[in-house]
């Protein structure tokens, strides 16, 4: 390769000098020792290992760019190249420590392919030069569960709220966490959206020409001989058939969520995750000094979905329900708020401090109130 690209000779040889000519110490106490040569070349990880690598990549892929301009060979080349390149390079694939990790694949296939490379199947996640390598989706949501439901200190956490409930926006009473696999949905939406009749692409013009011929992306069926990219779309569009009850309501429901030529992905997302009413009360929450985590809270509270006493109890837990300020009282919202002694002061120096005057004995209405009047008197920024 080196001669067919025109290096001198000399470059030649101090290349096959690194190659054939090593030689190699070991380092023990921050010492040397030792001195043996190598029978095996360049080694993973030595410096020159990453440019012998892309020569050696480069007679592949002009054997594959001849290959490809043969008239009997189609979109798939014989895999007669890969033997012809490891007979000529002596790099070929260690059975033993190859595996194949499959994606939207039949077992019939996989096995299929298992028998014919003798291979081993290996499974997400994985590390690949020291990343994690897996189905990221998945694990994002499962990272963000174990936030709020996982296990602390040997304990699972109380679950309040639903997942939908967590992945709501913030002006729908919820935390505004990703729901990555209903995004996934929501994404690939988009596809079907193109094929009906979105703006048109190289991918568009050959699936409406070799996939979907004479039917249409909302009623053609998932075959055994499509991509497991394609199966996957058509999936997507399963699942939103299901919720919208039949393809009229769906394309009425994607036409009404077209803007400016585009489909919202955000439209769809909502609609999917059955995200619930606006609430009036979240602005106030959203103040630039506001601590995320009180943030949190505050919704939860007025959801009434701390984790005070009553409604501990029922989940099972089984102990004296008395409130953790006043010690007298069963533990409400209701109570933890403003009823207990405690509560009153706090409400009655804010009033005094403020000079302001509310009766209200409703969180969700003090927090409408503290809204309207903090722009006012600004006592939410100080």
């Amino acid at each position: 390769m080196l001669k067919e690209f025109g290096f001198p000779h000399k470059f030649i040889k101090w290349i096959l000098g690194c190659i054939t000519g090593t030689w190699y110490s070991l380092k023990l106490n921050r010492g040397l020792f030792g001195f043996f040569s190598g029978k095996g070349g360049i080694r993973q990880g030595d410096p020159l290992s990453p440019y012998i690598f892309v020569l050696s990549m480069e007679i592949l892929s002009r054997s594959l760019r001849l290959l490809c301009q043969q008239p009997l060979v189609s979109f798939h080349p014989k895999y007669t190249s890969l033997t012809t390149f490891a007979s000529v390079s002596g790099l070929s694939a260690n059975v033993e420590k190859t595996n194949i990790y499959f994606g939207g694949v039949a077992q019939e296939v996989r096995e299929a392919i298992l028998n014919a490379t003798g291979f081993s199947e290996g499974g997400f996640p994985f590390r690949y030069l020291g990343l994690r390598l897996g189905s990221s989706r998945y694990s994002i949501n499962h990272l963000s569960r174990n936030f709020f439901w996982g296990i602390k200190d040997g304990k699972r956490k109380m679950q309040f709220k639903s997942w939908n409930h967590i992945c709501a926006p913030w002006n729908r009473g919820g935390f505004n966490i990703k729901n990555v696999q209903t995004w996934n949905i929501a994404l690939l939406l988009q596809w079907i959206w193109k094929l009906s009749n979105g703006p048109t692409s190289l991918w568009v013009k050959w699936h409406k020409e070799y996939v979907l011929k004479t039917n249409s992306s909302w009623s053609i069926a998932s075959k055994y001989q499509f991509s497991s990219s394609f199966k996957g779309i058509l999936a997507a569009r399963d699942v939103f058939l299901t919720k919208a009850g039949s393809s009229q309501v769906a394309i009425g429901l994607f036409d009404s969520w077209v803007k400016g030529g585009k489909l919202l992905t955000s439209q769809i997302y909502e609609y999917l995750l059955d995200a619930q009413h606006l609430v009036d009360w979240y602005s106030t929450l959203f103040y630039q000094t506001i601590i995320p985590s009180h943030r949190v809270t505050s919704i939860l509270a007025a959801q009434g979905k701390l984790a005070t006493v009553d409604n501990l109890q029922l989940r099972g837990f089984h102990f004296v329900n008395r409130c953790s300020l006043c010690k007298q009282v069963l533990e409400t919202h209701q109570h933890l708020f403003f009823r207990c002694s405690f509560s009153q002061a706090v409400w009655t120096a804010l009033q005094q401090w403020q000079h302001l005057s509310v009766r209200s004995s409703d969180l969700i209405e003090r927090m409408q109130w503290s809204n309207a009047s903090s722009s006012q008197v600004g006592w939410a920024a100080t």
